[in-house]
């Protein structure tokens, strides 16, 4: 290939480059990507209406809370009933049996003749007391005196649970009664609540 025909094969290349500059000049833009290229041209997809809302639920009746009262806390002094029965229980568990032994020996004085009567059994505390030193054997004057201090622990403990007060705190509940409304989907109304 001569000069000449270099020359020529480059002016038309020359200006083949420039007429391909002057028509991206003109507003045209070089393609930069031939997927972008493809985007551009794809038309907008359509715009779906919203879909239909949900039923409402079903709504549960709102009840209004009935108003707070305070319950006040009181208190008061009163015997001590725990030490009262138990002093009850020990006494009469060892003044019966020392009476039924008194009415006994009196039926047995009566029908037979005796020294001794039985009449001071029937006497609480002293009457054990009493009858032991008549008693012939030693046997039975140790359980007329274990009977005589049974009923004096027993009359103790029923006389100490009377005087020593404690203090007992208790609710003094009032009546009430309270007025609210109460209201539904389909309805509204009041609602009346006490306490007794």
């Amino acid at each position: 290939m001569d000069w000449s025909a270099r020359t020529s094969a480059f002016v038309i290349a020359m200006s083949l480059v420039s007429s391909a500059s002057s028509a991206f000049a003109d507003g045209e833009s070089a393609p930069q990507n031939p997927a972008q290229e493809a985007s551009q041209s794809l038309p907008e997809p359509p715009i779906l209406p919203a879909p239909p809302a949900p039923p409402p639920p079903n709504i549960a009746p709102v009840v209004a809370p009935p108003p707070r009262t305070e319950t006040p806390v009181q208190s008061a002094r009163r015997p001590r009933y725990g030490f009262v029965w138990a002093g009850l229980a020990v006494f009469g568990a060892f003044y019966l049996p020392t009476a039924f032994a008194g009415a006994a020996e009196s039926d047995r004085c009566k029908s037979h003749g005796c020294v001794s009567p039985g009449w001071p059994l029937y006497i609480p505390i002293a009457g054990p007391f009493i009858k032991a030193p008549s008693v012939p054997t030693d046997l039975e004057r140790f359980g007329l005196v274990f009977a005589g201090l049974s009923q004096a622990a027993g009359a103790a403990m029923i006389i100490g649970g009377l005087l020593a007060q404690q203090t007992v705190y208790f609710y003094s509940p009032r009546a009430t009664v309270s007025v609210a409304p109460v209201m539904s989907s389909g309805s509204a109304g009041a609602m009346v609540s006490g306490r007794f």
